[in-house]
């Protein structure tokens, strides 16, 4: 459960998880509300695709993997190219 974002970023494969990992990084940051410390945690999905292809795919295919990665648990990152292979 939470709010959920899409990121583009441009790039090759590498350049998008290196992105996926510093947002979880800044996500791990304490933040402080009201004298009060929330500790926060994202799930990500993304995709990476050396081709052309349709958002709505990509869409679809990023959301599979983002709920992937929620059920394996916070703090993660699910990853995968167009050929298929997983992170």
């Amino acid at each position: 459960m939470g709010d959920e974002f899409v990121v583009v970023v441009a790039g090759d494969r590498s350049t998008g998880e290196a992105a996926a990992e510093r947002i979880l990084a800044r996500m791990r940051e304490p933040i402080v509300i009201a004298d009060e410390t929330a500790d926060v945690r994202a799930s990500i999905g993304g995709i990476w695709a050396g081709e052309k292809r349709d958002m709505s795919e990509l869409l679809k295919e990023a959301d599979a993997l983002l709920y992937d990665a929620k059920a394996a648990g916070k703090d993660v990152v699910r990853f995968q190219s167009a050929s298929g292979a997983m992170r």
